[in-house]
C-alpha cells in the first residue's frame, strides 16, 4: 500500500465520518427554524464536501452569513472558475456511499446519532461539543457544523439545486 493511500485512509475513515455527520446534524438542528433534524439523504453530501480538499478549502473561506448560496457561488466566479468541482459533489456522493453508510453505523454504535424510522431523519443524541480533539481535526468539525447550519435554512430541494446533487 502506498503512503498516499495510507494517509487518505487515516483521514477519510468511518470514525471521523461519524463525528462529522453528528456535528453536521447538530448544526442543522440548532439552526433549523423548528429544530427539525436533517433528512437522511442529506448526510450523503457531508463527507464528499468535507473530505475533498478543494470543496473544504472553499467552505473554510466562506463566511457563515454567506450561506450555502455564497459557498456555491464561489465555484462559478471568474477568479475561482471551479464549476466542475461543485458538479463533482454528486459523483463523489455516489462513489462514497459505502463510507457514509459505515460512518452512519459508527455514529449509531457510539450513540452520537440515531435515525428516526418514522420520518427518516438523523437525530443528534448530544449537542455537547467534542473535547480533546486534535488541532488537525477541529477545522473539519467546525466546517461540518457550519455546513449543517447553512442546510438548516433550506429545503432538501433547494440544497439539491444549489449543490447540483440529486437526492
Amino acid at each position: 500500500m502506498s503512503t498516499l493511500t495510507e494517509e487518505v485512509r487515516h483521514v477519510q475513515n468511518p470514525a471521523l465520518g461519524g463525528v462529522l455527520i453528528w456535528r453536521f446534524a447538530c448544526g442543522y438542528t440548532n439552526h433549523h427554524k423548528t429544530t427539525a433534524p436533517p433528512p437522511l439523504p442529506l448526510v450523503f453530501v457531508v463527507l464528499p464536501i468535507l473530505f475533498h480538499s478543494e470543496t473544504l478549502d472553499v467552505l473554510k473561506r466562506t463566511n457563515r452569513p454567506s450561506g450555502l448560496h455564497g459557498f456555491a457561488d464561489k465555484f462559478s466566479r471568474s477568479d475561482e472558475a471551479k464549476g466542475d468541482i461543485l458538479l463533482g459533489i454528486h459523483t463523489r456522493a455516489t462513489a462514497w456511499r459505502k463510507l457514509t453508510r459505515e460512518s452512519l453505523q459508527l455514529g449509531l454504535l457510539c450513540r452520537l446519532i440515531t435515525i428516526s424510522s418514522a420520518n427518516g431523519t438523523v437525530i443528534p443524541l448530544s449537542n455537547a461539543s467534542p473535547s480533546g480533539v486534535p488541532a488537525s481535526i477541529s477545522p473539519l468539525i467546525a466546517n461540518a457544523e457550519k455546513l449543517g447550519e447553512w442546510c438548516g435554512d433550506l429545503t432538501l430541494f433547494e440544497i439539491g439545486s444549489i449543490l447540483k446533487v440529486g437526492f
